[in-house]
């Protein structure tokens, strides 16, 4: 499990995410997420199930997500859905 408010933590909305982002498919809950690409620091990787950390672009944001596509696992807490992310549908962990 993650620290509340921490990279990956769940959540309903940004005001319980440390970094005020809640990347959360429409009425479910979600995860807290963090800019990332242009330069910065890499999405962290965790060391809990085996879904790749990257960067997914929302409209005109990049942010830190976990890959579930091709049968990775999410860490526990998580499920894996699939979701459309700028017109493609992408299996992410939520």
């Amino acid at each position: 499990m993650f620290a509340p408010g921490s990279t990956y933590s769940g959540c309903m909305s940004g005001d319980e995410c440390l970094s005020n982002w809640c990347l959360q498919p429409a009425d479910e809950p979600g995860f807290c997420t963090e800019p990332c690409g242009a330069g910065g620091p890499p999405c962290e990787q965790p060391d809990l199930g085996t879904a790749t950390a990257g960067c997914v672009t929302l409209q005109t944001d990049a942010v830190c997500a976990l890959d579930c596509s091709d049968d990775r696992s999410c860490p526990a807490g998580m499920r894996c859905e699939q979701v459309e992310v700028d017109r493609t549908a992408r299996s992410l962990c939520f």
